[in-house]
């Protein structure tokens, strides 16, 4: 262990030094740019882990039944000479550390799960598999290093788990990363943490390849999103991008709310054909076409003429701003020939006067025309995703056009407002989807490009230039013959030299660069939460991952949005087409058997079809529930104060978990407040759970089984959900009415 801890440090001063180096190193080719980045993510990656490993350079020892020794760390750990002093816990050769049991024990005589703090032992738990009677770790018996991982106080932080990773979880972590494993778990059961894991276990398997677009980890909400964030940095992996999905359309921040109910609507697949719809009703064809002036003469265009230039343009099944050209290029055609009949049209023998000179400067004249860009507009307008779903949301006619014979005029009226600007989360993916549908005119950046691009050029002709009239002066019998005009006639350089005059390196983390492009592609995505994800929102996640190349994890039993799906293949097959496969979870290790029976029994009314979850470990505090109480917000505090104090200098996590419409007075600094919804993905040592019976069956399963230690109930009510008698009510725990 100290010769391992000697060699970690050794590692990370070389390590840190060499990073140095190449973020300091000046490179001018773009193929050793490309390699300075390569070996900059390479060696991030190498001092994360490293740093990763401070505290304890190893966790765990495995003892081979043919003598040979290894200890397992957060990161690999070799010598001088290549021996491998300490495995990363993702090696293969790592993997009976978590998989070996007493009935299979892959060649196991001994695993020692060691206690470290500052790389010194402090002690030891030890499973013999082969001679001995060790536990078998897949019963429900939990080990001593397990149940004292699961029994530490809380921090408010998820931790990682790489000491305490079970069987089943590391089964799923090493699973193979082709298309999308959905893991279905229990509450506690460690799906967050199989995910996470999982993440490390791919970047180190395919780092190449995942660590330049980074794996984007998407979660429910921002706060989830920091709860979890110190576990992938602590097992030394930085190359993940983490977000909501509000998140993935650049520069759109939506902060309005509406009703659930309008966002179910907005969730729905059939929001594809609307938004199809609505652009097919813009590019309008007026009745009885239009009229233009051109230099004082009137020009008609007929409805079918028009309709013909629409219908050249859809042709080409380009997206909507991309055939816009092609549309006005039509519009053009028709107003030049109809604008050369009138002008150019021999009255006597129906000959034209044209020639092809008079009918091009037509054309360019009607090309220039303000009066035909205004007609293209009307007719094709210009369209960005806002403006098509801000127009959508506040046109009611446009409105009524586009979901004919989709929606209802009910739902109809749920979509309907007057700000058009007003971004909820249900929009983001809708605006995805309209930027797909409607594509980008990059005409105008194109020519912007050549520009540059030739002013570079110019540039390097005129520093060349410099540098020729600047030869030494025994050259100067030579003649100079070079036209400096004549981009064939300069002389050869180095482009790689001119190259890096306007090169410029883009300093923004990955997460910032990959957020910041709506267009960027992950190899993998880890998806949290996903049971409250919508058929929409599945669409803008595969964009992000054609691969569908996922790790799916959720909760049936806790899907609290309107319409949520009740089946995986309902919610995945639409976006995932056969592509997924299921495992599942369902042990709880967070919380003790006492505290999972009120969560137990209203699973059996809520969803009697799902697998309800099995504790691991019993010897919880009782539920505590208060029946009757008169003044709610004055209970609520005398709770808060007695857990408080029960727990004296323990430490953790307390949390007071209510409806919106509860009222649960002032609490005490430290003590969190959180709706059912905002406590999803979190955990407490204490909670106390206010008014279940304002809670649906679903947020009130939640509520339930966010506690590892401590469950308090309080409501006015003379019964809970989950009892039909009043006498029932204390079976988890015991009733003390409180006035």
């Amino acid at each position: 262990m100290l010769a391992a801890a000697a060699r970690r440090d050794s590692l990370l001063r070389s390590a840190r030094a060499d990073l140095e180096q190449v973020l300091t190193s000046v490179e001018t080719d773009p193929a050793a740019r490309h390699r300075r980045e390569s070996d900059a993510a390479r060696l991030h990656a190498r001092v994360a882990g490293l740093v990763a490993a401070r505290d304890s350079v190893a966790f765990g020892r495995l003892d081979l039944v043919d003598g040979e020794r290894h200890y397992l760390g957060r990161t690999a750990v070799a010598d001088a000479d290549g021996s491998v002093l300490v495995l990363d816990w993702r090696a293969p050769a790592a993997r009976p550390f978590y998989a070996a049991t007493a009935h299979r024990p892959l060649g196991v005589a001994r695993r020692r799960h060691l206690r470290v703090r500052r790389d010194r032992v402090l002690g030891h738990d030890d499973e013999v598999l082969v001679g001995g009677d060790g536990d078998d770790p897949g019963s429900m018996v939990p080990a001593r290093h397990l149940l004292d991982a699961l029994t530490a106080p809380r921090t408010g932080r998820m931790r990682d788990v790489v000491r305490t990773v079970q069987a089943d979880q590391d089964a799923m972590i090493r699973a193979d990363p082709r298309g999308a494993l959905v893991v279905q778990g229990a509450p506690g059961a460690g799906k967050t943490v199989v995910a996470l894991h999982r993440v490390a276990y791919l970047l180190h398997e395919h780092r190449d390849r995942l660590s330049r677009t980074g794996v984007l980890l998407v979660g429910p909400s921002r706060t989830f999103l920091d709860y979890v964030s110190d576990v992938l940095p602590a097992l030394g992996e930085t190359a993940v991008v983490p977000a909501t999905v509000g998140d993935l359309f650049p520069g759109v921040a939506a902060t309005y709310a509406e009703p659930p109910a309008a966002a179910e609507v907005k969730g729905r697949l059939v929001m594809v054909d609307v938004l199809r719809r609505a652009v097919a009703v813009l590019q309008a064809v007026p009745p009885g076409g239009a009229e233009v002036a051109m230099s004082g003469t009137p020009v008609v265009l007929d409805e079918a003429v028009l309709a013909a230039a629409r219908e050249r343009a859809r042709a080409g099944g380009l997206p909507h701003e991309r055939a816009r050209a092609t549309y006005a290029e039509a519009v053009v055609d028709a107003l030049t020939a109809r604008w050369g009949d009138r002008i150019g049209t021999d009255p006597w023998d129906g000959s034209t006067w044209l020639d092809e000179a008079d009918l091009a400067a037509l054309r360019s004249e009607v090309a220039e025309s303000e009066e035909v860009a205004a007609l293209v507009e009307d007719t094709w307008p210009r369209l960005t995703p806002e403006r098509l779903l801000g127009r959508l949301w506040s046109e009611p006619d446009l409105l009524a056009a586009a979901t004919e014979g989709i929606l209802g005029p009910a739902e109809r009226d749920l979509l309907a407002r007057d700000e058009p600007g007003a971004w909820t989360p249900a929009d983001l993916p809708l605006l995805d989807e309209a930027a797909e549908l409607l594509g980008h005119d990059d005409t105008e950046e194109r020519a912007a490009e050549v520009r540059r691009r030739a002013q570079e050029e110019q540039y390097a002709r005129g520093v060349l230039e410099v540098l020729h009239g600047s030869r030494p002066l025994e050259d100067d019998d030579e003649a100079d013959t070079i036209d400096w005009e004549d981009p064939a006639a300069v002389p050869p350089v180095d482009s790689a030299l001119l190259a890096a005059r306007f090169a410029t390196d883009d300093h923004r983390s990955l997460a910032e660069r990959a957020l910041a492009d709506r267009t960027w592609v992950f190899d993998h995505v880890v998806v949290d939460e996903a049971q409250e994800l919508t058929p929409m929102q599945w669409r803008l996640l595969v964009r992000r991952c054609p691969s569908r190349s996922m790790t799916v994890v959720g909760d049936l039993a806790q899907a609290s949005r309107v319409g949520a799906a009740r089946t995986w293949a309902e919610a995945l097959e639409p976006a995932l087409a056969g592509r997924w496969r299921l495992a599942e979870l369902d042990v709880s290790y967070r919380t003790p058997a006492e505290l999972l029976e009120p969560a137990r029994l209203v699973l059996a009314r809520h969803r009697p079809d799902l697998r309800p979850p099995r504790a691991l470990r019993r010897g919880g505090r009782p539920v505590r529930v208060l029946l009757g109480v008169t003044d709610v917000a004055a209970a609520v505090a005398d709770v808060v104060g007695d857990v408080l104090a029960g727990r004296g200098g323990t430490g953790g996590t307390v949390a007071v978990v209510a409806a919106e419409a509860s009222d649960v007075g002032a609490l005490p600094p430290g003590v969190a407040r959180c709706t059912p919804g905002e406590s999803k993905g979190l955990e407490f040592d204490a909670v106390v759970v206010v008014e279940p019976q304002l809670m649906a069956a679903t947020d009130l399963y939640v509520a339930l089984t966010r506690a590892t230690d401590e469950l308090v109930v309080v409501t006015g009510a003379a019964t809970v959900p989950w009892a039909d008698e009043p006498a029932t009510s204390c079976a988890p725990g015991r009733t003390r009415p409180v006035s």
